[in-house]
């Protein structure tokens, strides 16, 4: 199966060694806080460029649309966790390995990674293949027309990206990663809280973070549009797969990024497998890093006994709120189940 080449960020693989505190940060902070050229007639035309929350029904519009307009069906996501662990390992293969268990698990809802055997300090516990990292270079490679945007955000880019892999199927390398992401009913996005939902979330700055993500996350959709109307390289890619600038489609790949990608010396990266990890404040077991190779590695940071779960933290440092607005939760509070 092909595969992403991974290309360091202007940097040499040597220099990705970083520790949890100086380099990484799980938050895709690299949004466009107004980048390109968002016209106010381009908020004007589109429907869902109104200030306050968005809507799950304006990504369910692209989901369950039968392909009858835009000439292309998306294909489903896998809804069994259990399964998705499966495939996604499968697809992985001898890409990575690991002395965890992936699972259920009960203290996210959703699946957690567990120790196999007894892990102490210092072990290795994860390496992941270098070409299964996704860069900008990757989402550039596969939308070479992408390359012809000036100043071309991360975060649009990366959207796209996962729109495209997501409606090429079974014909995407990819596939076996990008069907196991969660579906938009399964996301606890800040991007469709209510503000009802907001006002019982007893922490101060929560409505102001959300405003801020949603309105970054507004400005990439945007611009993605108004890619598709002012470029020609783009405008042709446009006309050849107009469901790849489908709204709603965008809307679920942007709530799968600020919960997913990590964000590394100021470069967004997705990193399949490690990102089913789970966050614990002031419990973290392990930490990421990077081999002399480039590759992503788990390394513990305290001893794990077998069978108990091993978490990470990302966000280290950050308020409650900003884990609200990026993730939909916090430590102790999911925002979508304990309001």
């Amino acid at each position: 199966m092909a595969s992403a080449r991974w290309q360091s960020p202007s940097l040499p693989p040597s220099a990705l060694a970083v520790d949890r505190h100086s380099g990484i940060d799980r938050p895709c902070n690299v949004l466009p806080g107004g980048g390109g050229r968002i016209s106010a007639g381009m908020l004007d035309r589109t429907e869902h460029a109104k200030r306050g929350k968005f809507s799950k029904d304006e990504v369910s519009a692209g989901e369950n649309d039968d392909g009858a307009a835009g000439g292309t069906c998306v294909p489903p996501l896998i809804a069994d966790q259990e399964e998705r662990v499966q495939v996604v390992m499968a697809w992985a293969g001898q890409r990575v390995s690991t002395r965890l268990a992936l699972k259920p698990s009960a203290a996210c809802h959703g699946v957690g990674a567990f120790a196999d055997s007894d892990i102490q300090a210092g072990d290795l516990i994860m390496r992941m293949d270098r070409t299964l990292v996704v860069t900008h270079q990757t989402c550039l490679k596969s939308l070479p027309a992408l390359e012809s945007v000036a100043r071309m955000p991360e975060f649009s880019s990366f959207i796209l990206w996962l729109v495209q892999q997501r409606l090429l199927g079974e014909r995407s390398a990819w596939c076996g990663y990008v069907q196991t992401l969660p579906a938009p009913v399964d996301i606890r996005s800040a991007l469709f809280l209510d503000e009802d939902s907001l006002s019982r979330i007893p922490i101060g700055g929560v409505r102001e973070a959300c405003n801020r993500v949603r309105a970054r996350v507004r400005c990439a959709l945007d611009f993605i549009a108004e890619m598709a109307r002012d470029s020609p390289q783009v405008a042709k890619l446009f006309h050849q797969n107009p469901r790849l600038f489908d709204r709603g489609l965008g809307l679920w790949a942007s709530a799968v990024l600020l919960s997913r990608a990590f964000t590394v010396r100021g470069r967004t990266i997705l990193l399949p497998c490690i990102d089913l990890v789970n966050s614990q404040r002031h419990a973290a077991s392990c930490e990421l890093q990077f081999d002399a190779m480039g590759s992503p590695i788990l390394r513990a940071t305290s001893a794990v006994p077998k069978s108990q779960e091993v978490f990470i933290e990302y966000g280290a440092g950050k308020s409650d709120a900003y884990l609200i607005a990026h993730y939909g939760y916090c430590h102790g509070c999911h925002a979508q189940e304990d309001v």
